[in-house]
C-alpha cells in the first residue's frame, strides 16, 4: 500500500518525506498523506510569510525583523491583523516634519530647517527668521 511505510511514499512524484510525526509530506507541493489520501494543504494566508503582503494596497515591504510594514501608512501586520502604529506629535522626531509644506529637512543639530522659507522648528515650535539688522553706513 503506497504511503504505508518509511520507504514507501504515497506516489512516485518527487518531494515526499516522512515527518517526525510519522506522516508523509511533499515539500514541493505542500501536500500531506492522511488516512490513505493525498490532501492538498491550503495556501499560506496573505501576510503570514514574505511571499504575499497582508493586502493589495501599495507600500508593504518585508522587514529584516521578519514582518510586514507599510511605509505609506505606517501600519504593521502583527498576529494576523493590520495594526496602525501610533504617530508622534508633528515635528517631535526626525521622521515627522512639523507641517506638510515642502522644504523641511532634519539637520545634524537635531532640529528641522525649511530650506524654502528659512524657518526652523525646535520642540514643535516653528520660528520665522528675523530680517538681518540693517547697518548704518557712515561716511568720511
Amino acid at each position: 500500500m503506497p504511503g504505508g511505510g518509511p520507504d514507501d511514499p504515497p506516489d512516485g512524484r518527487p518531494g515526499w518525506r516522512l515527518t517526525s510525526e510519522g506522516n508523509w509530506l511533499n515539500d514541493l507541493t505542500g501536500e500531506i498523506f492522511v488516512d490513505g489520501q493525498i490532501v492538498a494543504v491550503a495556501a499560506a494566508a496573505p501576510g503570514s510569510d514574505a511571499t504575499a503582503p497582508p493586502d493589495a494596497r501599495p507600500g508593504w515591504r518585508w522587514t529584516s525583523e521578519g514582518g510586514w510594514l507599510n511605509d505609506l501608512t505606517g501600519e504593521v501586520f502583527v498576529d494576523g491583523r493590520i495594526v496602525a502604529v501610533a504617530t508622534v506629535a508633528p515635528g517631535s522626531e526626525s521622521t515627522t516634519p512639523p507641517d506638510g509644506r515642502p522644504g523641511w529637512r532634519w539637520t545634524s543639530e537635531g532640529n528641522w530647517l525649511n530650506d524654502l522659507t528659512g524657518e526652523t522648528a525646535i520642540g514643535g515650535v516653528i520660528r520665522t527668521p528675523q530680517p538681518a539688522a540693517q547697518g548704518v553706513e557712515s561716511g568720511p
